[in-house]
């Protein structure tokens, strides 16, 4: 139906509470003011010229959580990188959260890992290797996830087996956060 004059009701909610409905004559609509990381039950009603009212069509969507804040990495080791991090603002005890790790030269990508706390440990790394990880904020459907939030290091070039390997690490871990790449 073409030139015909008609609105669309919209009829949304968040975790039972009372709904909020949105008058719209056009089929764009924007719902402000919702809570990052959320399921919303949606509902839209067709209004026609005579007041008419379509068959509703609902749909559940939850909306991007916020991205964690402050992500560190320590306990750096030849194989293994541990990293910790702040939740996000708006935080909910049913999120999630993804780490990817990225070979940081070729970008590519070497594994996801799901945890629900704040920190993971990285494993089966190689030694020397740059890696950035990054971080997501997943919401409860295990789909919708934030923006990332990313941090490289290297991992240590020998094992830890006297103070001389110590020094050598050390001066690695300096030369790789300068983002530069030298033989000691």
């Amino acid at each position: 139906m073409t030139n015909v004059t008609k609105s669309y009701n919209v009829i949304y909610y968040w975790n039972a509470s009372s709904p909020i409905t949105v008058t719209s004559n056009s089929a764009n609509v924007t719902l402000l003011s919702l809570k990052s990381g959320s399921n919303y039950n949606i509902t839209v009603v067709t209004v026609g010229v005579r007041g008419y009212l379509s068959t509703p069509v609902s749909r559940s969507v939850f909306t991007k959580p916020l991205p964690v804040k402050l992500p560190q990495y320590f306990n750096v080791t030849s194989t293994s990188v541990s990293l910790n991090w702040s939740r996000p603002d708006e935080y909910q005890s049913s999120y999630t959260y993804r780490v990817q790790t990225n070979v940081t030269s070729s970008s590519t990508m070497l594994n996801n890992i799901t945890v629900t706390n704040e920190s993971a440990t990285l494993v089966n790394l190689t030694p020397g290797g740059t890696y950035t990880f990054l971080i997501y904020t997943r919401a409860a459907d295990n789909v919708t996830e934030s923006d990332s939030v990313s941090v490289t290091t290297c991992t240590s070039e020998y094992s830890r087996s006297s103070s001389l390997i110590t020094l050598v690490e050390t001066r690695w871990r300096y030369i790789c956060q300068l983002g530069k790449r030298v033989l000691l």
